[in-house]
């Protein structure tokens, strides 16, 4: 399948629904993937508005759009004046996934840090105690106890 720009109708469609959310469109792009539409937006909203306030506004967008147009099935909102993206992808079945601030956890995500060899794994539930040495290479975390079948945790 080739990926080719969405009708005119649909791009019309969207700037229309912005305008009377009273949204402003910097860059406005569409794909048509067999019957699949996607859209990629970048707004601009006013500067004294907090990220959680725009956040909502591009969110509260996205909704709207998506349930005006019909196959519509990815948006992509950047809030140009605050540097924040949100996206929604709309799968065949169930609720969809979100993720929103790019770059969000940048910084904010040490990496994983092994407890090395030594210490041990013990039962999360409280009633039960039972202890065992950690393995090297085993994860405390993906073992169940013997004793109750709870999870395990490293200590």
């Amino acid at each position: 399948m080739l990926d080719v720009s969405a009708s005119e109708e649909i791009e019309e469609k969207i700037k229309t629904i912005a305008k009377t959310q009273n949204i402003e469109i910097d860059s406005l792009k569409t794909q048509k993937k067999g019957s699949a539409v996607t859209a990629n937006l970048e707004i601009k909203l006013s500067s004294n508005l907090n990220i959680q306030e725009a956040t909502k506004i591009s969110n509260n967008l996205r909704e709207k759009l998506m349930k005006a147009i019909e196959n519509l099935q990815y948006v992509a909102i950047q809030i140009t004046s605050h540097e924040t993206e949100t996206g929604f992808y709309k799968p065949g079945w169930g609720k969809g996934f979100g993720w929103e601030r790019k770059g969000r956890f940048r910084g904010k995500i040490e990496e994983a840090r092994g407890g090395g060899p030594g210490g041990n794994c013990i039962c999360q539930n409280s009633n039960c105690n039972y202890r065992e040495p950690h393995l090297r290479g085993q994860p405390c975390y993906n073992k169940i106890c013997p004793k109750c079948g709870s999870k395990m945790m490293r200590v």
